[in-house]
């Protein structure tokens, strides 16, 4: 989640892999939880822990099951070449 000038925002990818932040309402703390009632939905494609300079419109690097992202290189690899990764 991003907690900025526009309220509370998660960043999320689109079908070009490209991001877009979307505003979120938040509900109960659960401690290492929140729940978050609107703006997201069960087939969204979500960014951990995005980083403070993503932008919409960024592209971002798909990661896949098993640790490899699109490229074949390992998740940690990827996220440290682009702006963003999933």
């Amino acid at each position: 989640m991003i907690f900025g000038p526009h309220g509370m925002q998660v960043a999320k990818v689109d079908e070009e892999n490209k991001v877009v932040l979307s505003k979120v309402q938040l509900g109960r703390n659960l401690g290492n939880y929140v729940e978050v009632p609107s703006g997201v939905s069960l087939s969204d494609r979500l960014i951990d822990s995005p980083q403070e300079t993503i932008a919409p419109g960024d592209t971002a690097r798909i990661a896949r099951a098993g640790g490899q992202s699109e490229a074949g290189r390992p998740i940690e690899q990827a996220r440290a070449l682009g702006r963003s990764a999933t």
